[in-house]
């Protein structure tokens, strides 16, 4: 799972979900028991770490969504004024301003 995020750089719903399936399955063999409540436990851990984080993924994406347009938004409207687009540009842009006055 790890190797696919790294390599295509997807991030999605799937990705925290099956990481939350995971997570919860290992920590399910922590549990004290025989080799059949061990297999329970990983097996309810799957579930429920599965349940859990599929919709904290999906909040997660929808609120990196609301992010990125008014990330765009923003760039959009310093585009049309005219102004520098980092924080940097703008603190060597008043740097000239204030030398030339």
């Amino acid at each position: 799972m790890i190797s696919r995020i790294t390599k295509i750089r997807v991030h999605d719903v799937f990705n925290v979900a099956g990481a939350g399936s995971a997570t919860t399955a290992t920590s399910g063999l922590i549990l004290p028991g025989s080799l059949k409540w061990h297999a329970r436990n990983v097996t309810l851990g799957a579930a429920f770490g599965a349940a859990v984080c599929f919709p904290l993924g999906w909040l997660h994406l929808k609120l990196v969504e609301i992010a990125n347009e008014g990330s765009l938004a923003a760039s959009r409207d310093m585009d049309q004024m005219g102004e520098p687009r980092s924080g940097v540009g703008a603190a060597i842009e008043r740097l000239e301003q204030n030398l030339s006055k």
